[in-house]
């Protein structure tokens, strides 16, 4: 199915999605408590969407959906019921659902064969797109990727954005095969995000209904 630009999702900008203003405090709390694991276990995501019953007449179905060439393909559909749900992930996915790493110059990978699927959460009522569902806290936002390889993207690249200003862009991502959570950690006072799999402390699942 094909997607408008609500729906259409580049691997950088999955990546690098922008999260909102960070707070010093709140900044060393979750470096205190970040774990390194990515790995989302037992191909599994406990979902429990934040103020969730409040949104049990607007959505009656999350979808998981991979991108390719602004195509979306399905690849798991649960019921919303009142906002608490499982997400149970294939064990591995199809080389039709994979794509290679495309990375900013200054960013590299420790191994260019292995080849990553980019996905993305979705509410649905009666079939049509309701809105979309995040990871996210005060700094972060937290994103679903699969890869069929161990791999390591490390390195920092400089972009400007809408405003004009510098931003630094650090990557520290240490994939394991499977399911993985990448993590984009926005430090607005130093212009820069990192992109990361080091676990937040705290994460909620998000909400945001289409205007």
């Amino acid at each position: 199915m094909k997607r408008n630009s609500f729906t259409t999702i580049a691997l950088v900008s999955l990546l690098a999605a922008a999260a909102v203003c960070s707070c010093d405090k709140n900044k060393n709390k979750n470096e205190d408590n970040k774990s390194e694991s990515s790995v989302i276990q037992n191909n599994a995501i406990n979902i429990a969407v934040e103020n969730g019953e409040s949104y049990s007449g607007k959505v009656d179905t999350v979808t998981l959906e991979v991108f390719l060439n602004n195509d979306a393909h399905v690849l798991v559909s649960v019921p919303y019921g009142s906002g608490k749900f499982t997400l149970k992930l294939p064990a591995s996915l199809n080389a039709q659902y994979l794509d290679a790493i495309s990375l900013p110059q200054g960013v590299t990978t420790s191994n260019p064969d292995v080849k990553i699927a980019t996905t993305a959460l979705y509410a649905y009522k009666s079939g049509a797109v309701a809105g979309r569902l995040y990871q996210q806290a005060e700094n972060e936002s937290g994103k679903i990727v699969y890869v069929d390889g161990d791999v390591s993207i490390t390195g920092s690249c400089e972009e400007t954005n809408e405003d004009g200003e510098k931003v630094t862009f650090k990557y520290n991502q240490q994939l394991k095969k499977g399911w993985n959570m990448v993590y984009t950690i926005s430090h607005v006072e130093a212009k820069t995000k990192e992109i990361t799999t080091q676990t937040p402390a705290v994460v909620k699942w998000i909400l945001h209904l289409r205007d």
